[in-house]
C-alpha cells in the first residue's frame, strides 16, 4: 500500500515539476522573442493545461496605455522599448536625438546673434530694437528651427501610431501561439470522382 501511494506522490510531482519545466522553458523564448521563436512556444504549450496557459498570455499580454503616454509626452521611442518593438524604438529615438541637438545648435546661434547685437551697440539699444535686430539677423536659423519642430511633432505621431500597430499584432500572435488548437474528432475519406471529361477528388468527414 505505500508503494503504491509513494508512486502516485511520484507520478504527481514529475508531472508538476514537468509542467514547471514547460513553462520556465515557454517564458524563456517568450523573452528572448515572440516571432522568432513561434514554433518553439507552440510546441511548449501543448504540455500546459488550459489554467497555464491563459496565465501565460496574461502575464505576457502588452499594455497599451503607459506606454502610448511616453511615447507621445517623452518621445525618444521609450514606450517602443518598454513594449518590446526595439527597431521602430531605435528609429524614434534616433531622430528625436538629432531634433534635441538641433535644437539646441539652433539656441547657440540666436545666443551667439543677441549678444553681437548687444555688444556691437555697447548696450545703448532697447530691448524691443535687439530682440527685432536678432530676429532679423537669424531669418535662416528660424526656418530651420521651424522645420525641426515639424519633425518632432511627426515623429510623435509616428511613435504612438508604431506602437499601437506593433502592441495589437504582438498580443494576436501571443494569442494564437498559446491558444489551444482545435481538434476534428471524426473520420476522412477521399472519394474519387470520375465522369465525362472530368475527373477529381472528393474529401468527406464523417463525425
Amino acid at each position: 500500500m505505500k508503494k503504491i501511494i509513494f508512486g502516485i506522490l511520484l507520478f504527481i510531482l514529475t508531472f508538476l515539476l514537468n509542467a514547471e519545466s514547460a513553462l520556465t522553458e515557454m517564458q524563456t523564448y517568450i523573452n528572448k522573442g515572440l516571432y522568432k521563436n513561434n514554433s518553439k512556444i507552440e510546441r511548449l504549450s501543448e504540455e500546459l493545461t488550459i489554467e497555464e496557459r491563459a496565465l501565460c498570455i496574461k502575464n505576457n499580454t502588452l499594455k497599451l496605455r503607459i506606454p502610448l503616454l511616453l511615447n507621445g509626452l517623452v518621445g525618444y521611442g521609450v514606450g517602443s522599448f518598454l513594449n518590446k518593438d526595439y527597431i521602430a524604438g531605435g528609429i524614434h529615438c534616433s531622430i528625436d536625438t538629432l531634433c534635441f541637438i538641433t535644437s539646441w545648435t539652433m539656441n547657440i546661434f540666436y545666443g551667439y546673434t543677441f549678444m553681437k547685437h548687444l555688444y556691437g551697440h555697447c548696450g545703448d539699444i532697447s530691448i524691443a530694437e535687439l530682440v527685432s535686430a536678432t530676429m532679423n539677423d537669424s531669418k535662416q536659423y528660424r526656418y530651420v528651427s521651424l522645420i525641426n519642430t515639424g519633425i518632432i511633432l511627426l515623429n510623435r505621431i509616428a511613435q504612438m501610431t508604431t506602437l499601437a500597430l506593433h502592441t495589437r499584432k504582438y498580443n494576436n500572435v501571443l494569442y494564437k501561439t498559446l491558444s489551444p488548437k482545435p481538434v476534428v474528432d471524426g473520420n476522412l475519406y477521399c472519394i474519387p470522382v470520375i465522369g465525362g471529361n472530368t475527373l477529381g477528388l472528393a474529401v468527406m468527414i464523417v463525425y
